[in-house]
C-alpha cells in the first residue's frame, strides 16, 4: 500500500470527524440555550376551540398546577419542552437560527421520573448548517455529558460516519465517504493505530497498523490487495518508515520475498533475479 493511500484515508476520517464534532457542539448549545422558561397562566377552555391564538408562549399544567409542557420561543426560534410531575426536564424539541448557523433537533434528559441522573442531555437528534455545510445526525452522552457515540452524514447523505468514544476522546469509527468505506481505531492518547479501507471502485483493499510514537501516523505494517486478486502485498516498516520486509504475489511477476537493511538497501531476495541479493 502506498503512503498516498494512507494519507487519503486519514484525510477522509479527519474531514468526517470535523463535521461530526461541529454539529455536536452546535446542537447541544442550541438545545441547552432554550431551557429558560417564562410561565404564563393556563388558557381558558373554549367549547369548540379557538380559531386562532397569538401568544409568546403556552403552558400545559397538571390539575395541581404543575408545569408539564411548554410551547415557547428561545433567542432565535421556537421550542416544545416536556417535564415530569416534579418539573424536571424530560425532552425538548426546538429550532435556532443564528448569523452563521441554523439548527433543528430534539434532546432527551435524565434526572427525571423516567430516567435517573442529574438533569443532563443524554441523546440529541439534529440537523444543522454551519458555514453553509449541513450535517444530520444523533449523539449519545454519558451521565457527565461526554459524548460516547455519534452518527452523522452530510446533508446530501454522503460522508456517513459512526464514531465511538471513551470518557475522554474518540477511540474508533467506521465511515463511508467519496473515497470508499473505511474504519479506524485509536489508542488512549488519540493516535490512530489501525486503519482499514476499500477504494470506491473496488480496485484495492487496505489494512494498515500505525506507530504509537515517533513519526505521526507512521505505518508499521501494510497489507493491500488488488480488487481482482491479481496482486497482494505485505510490507513491514521500521519506526523511521524504512521498508524492512516486503512479501507479495502478482499474476505477472509471481511471488517475491525481499529484505532491506536500515539504509533501505536490499539484502535478500527470493527468487533471486539479476543483480539482486540472493540467499
Amino acid at each position: 500500500m502506498s503512503e498516498g493511500t494512507i494519507e487519503t484515508m486519514l484525510r477522509r476520517i479527519e474531514h468526517l470527524e470535523r463535521s461530526n464534532r461541529a454539529m455536536k457542539f452546535i446542537a447541544l448549545g442550541a438545545i441547552v440555550a432554550s431551557v429558560a422558561l417564562n410561565a404564563l397562566p393556563a388558557l381558558s377552555a373554549f367549547p369548540h376551540g379557538p380559531k386562532a391564538v397569538d401568544a409568546e408562549s403556552f403552558n400545559l399544567v397538571s390539575p395541581k398546577g404543575v408545569l408539564i409542557a411548554t410551547l415557547g420561543q428561545g433567542v432565535n426560534g421556537g421550542y416544545l419542552a416536556f417535564y415530569d410531575p416534579k418539573g424536571k426536564a424530560e425532552m425538548e424539541v426546538g429550532t435556532s437560527a443564528g448569523a452563521a448557523d441554523q439548527f433543528i433537533g430534539a434532546a432527551i434528559f435524565d434526572g427525571n421520573a423516567l430516567f435517573p441522573g442529574n438533569g443532563k442531555a443524554r441523546q440529541i437528534w439534529s440537523m444543522s448548517t454551519a458555514n453553509s455545510v449541513t450535517t444530520i445526525g444523533n449523539f449519545i452522552f454519558d451521565g457527565s455529558e461526554n459524548v460516547r457515540l455519534s452518527n452523522s452524514t452530510a446533508g446530501d447523505g454522503s460522508n456517513a460516519v459512526s464514531v465511538f468514544y471513551d470518557a475522554k476522546q474518540e477511540r474508533a469509527g467506521i465511515g463511508l465517504g467519496s473515497n470508499g468505506p473505511g474504519a479506524f481505531f485509536e489508542d488512549s492518547t488519540g493516535a490512530a493505530r489501525l486503519l482499514e479501507g476499500v477504494l470506491p471502485d473496488d480496485s484495492a483493499t487496505v489494512l494498515s497498523m500505525l506507530n504509537a510514537s515517533g513519526n505521526a501516523n507512521q505505518p508499521l505494517a501494510d497489507l493491500s490487495a488488488e480488487g481482482d486478486g491479481s496482486a497482494t502485498t505485505l510490507q513491514i516498516e521500521d519506526h523511521n518508515g524504512t521498508p524492512r520486509l516486503i512479501e507479495g504475489f502478482g499474476t505477472s511477476s509471481g511471488e517475491i520475498i525481499q529484505l532491506n537493511d536500515v539504509n533501505d538497501t536490499e539484502t535478500f531476495r527470493a527468487p533471486c533475479t539479476g543483480g539482486a541479493a540472493c540467499p
